[in-house]
């Protein structure tokens, strides 16, 4: 049994829902909060559209048409300071262009040109972030077309009006291939992308998932990039693109877990950018997996992006199982569990106290019925476990928004539970 503080600590849980239809004969998804709703990007006839979502996947009015260019290959999206940012490809992958927009969906000022016959950068392997007060924009570096320099990504950045500010950077510290993502991961830059092909192992495609982390010069924090997948693990084909996709991207900082979305292709026909796609939540202290879980058991699925909104995560992704891509989402319940609460309603109550005193003293119990921590009899220190966490929520979802305590409740201690108890006893005996 572990000691005191590891069994009162609360855990976490991840509740998958249902994929959702969100738009059809669309690709390229990008999902961000303007504060109120939900906005999922996507591309249609190679133009970019923008709507309006509530929490729950609703459509709220209809899709609005923001580009009219014909020509858009791949585009990010980024919400920040009230406004919204598209950075787009074109046709050739050598042009890249960023444009902001108002809540309403109105574009403000012009189109900025990022890169222009860029030979040296395929524009469609694009990253966009912020670190908190400037635009950061990223292109893939591949070593082919960068006198055999290690691959790596281009960096620019903007201010929020679209200026350009300093010099652009390459950042190519370890070897890394495209469809990255890029944020702030536990207060530093971080670009999360697979890794050059093993090559040694299975087949040639095999790869990791990795994270490399960037000071506030763009240097790398780590000897070695963080392996956060690791493709030894995985069962390859030859031909299948393996780990690759690792396009979704959330940082929970207050439960200290990166969320990453990758995906994972076993197809032996030929290589394409699509598969299964898997979630991983990591723990930012050590970078270990946590979790993992295949999202969307598919062999088309692909490009999903990530968005953390009050203890949800949202998903976005594109999937042509029906032959023509279509956009879907999903969401990710991220429930704390306390130790406590029996019924896992998300607070520790007298419900929860209820079902210890009507099992209290029994051997061969579980969590469910109040042994909280796992020595096999409901007793007083279980007893102790729940009079710590009395009264603390452990859900994150919105559903906390609707509880609340009144500022002058009273935390009981454990004797005074204790008393509780033994009156439940009585009564349950009498």
């Amino acid at each position: 049994m572990g000691g005191w503080d590891e069994v009162i600590s609360a855990g976490i849980t991840y509740g998958v829902g249902e994929s959702i239809l969100l738009e059809s004969q669309a690709v390229f998804p990008g999902i961000v909060s303007d504060g109120n709703q939900l906005v999922v990007s996507f591309a249609r006839s190679r133009d970019l559209f923008l709507r309006q979502y509530d929490m729950e996947f609703d459509p709220i009015g209809v899709a609005v048409q923001v580009t009219d260019r014909a020509d858009i290959t791949d585009h990010k999206h980024l919400f920040f300071e009230g406004e919204h940012y598209l950075l787009y490809s074109t046709i050739g992958d050598e042009d890249l262009y960023l444009n902001k927009f108002d809540l309403e969906f109105n574009q403000l000022g012009t189109t900025v040109t990022v890169i222009e016959d860029g030979a040296t950068t395929p524009t469609n392997d694009m990253l966009l972030a912020t670190d908190g007060n400037l635009l950061v924009v990223g292109v893939f570096r591949p070593s082919d077309r960068n006198n055999n320099e290690t691959s790596g990504h281009l960096i620019k950045q903007f201010t929020t009006d679209l200026s350009p500010y300093g010099e652009e950077i390459v950042v190519n510290p370890f070897d890394h291939v495209n469809t990255a993502s890029l944020g702030i991961i536990n207060g530093m830059m971080g670009i999360v992308a697979p890794s050059r092909g093993l090559g040694e192992l299975q087949v040639q495609t095999q790869k990791d998932i990795s994270l490399i982390r960037l000071d506030a010069d763009w240097r790398p924090v780590d000897a070695e990039p963080i392996i956060l997948v690791n493709g030894r693990e995985y069962s390859h084909q030859i031909g299948g693109d393996g780990l690759w996709m690792s396009t979704g991207i959330a940082y929970d900082e207050e439960v200290g877990k990166l969320f990453i979305g990758y995906t994972f292709n076993i197809r032996t026909d030929r290589n394409i950018d699509a598969g299964r796609i898997e979630f991983s939540a990591i723990d930012v202290e050590n970078y270990e997996v946590q979790h993992t879980e295949i999202l969307v058991d598919s062999t088309t699925a692909t490009r999903a992006h990530f968005l953390l909104e009050r203890g949800v995560l949202y998903v976005v992704y594109d999937d042509a199982e029906t032959g023509s891509p279509d956009v879907h989402g999903m969401k990710i319940n991220i429930l704390m569990v306390v130790p406590g609460d029996v019924n896992k309603d998300g607070v520790v109550d007298v419900v929860d106290l209820g079902v210890v005193g009507a099992n209290f003293g029994t051997v061969d119990m579980d969590w469910v019925h109040g042994d909280f921590n796992g020595d096999g009899v409901v007793d007083i220190s279980d007893l102790g476990i729940l009079g710590h966490n009395w009264s603390r929520y452990g859900q994150l979802s919105p559903i906390q928004e609707s509880l609340s305590v009144d500022p002058g409740t009273v935390v009981p201690e454990p004797f005074t539970l204790a008393v509780c108890v033994c009156g439940l006893l009585g009564f349950r005996r009498s």
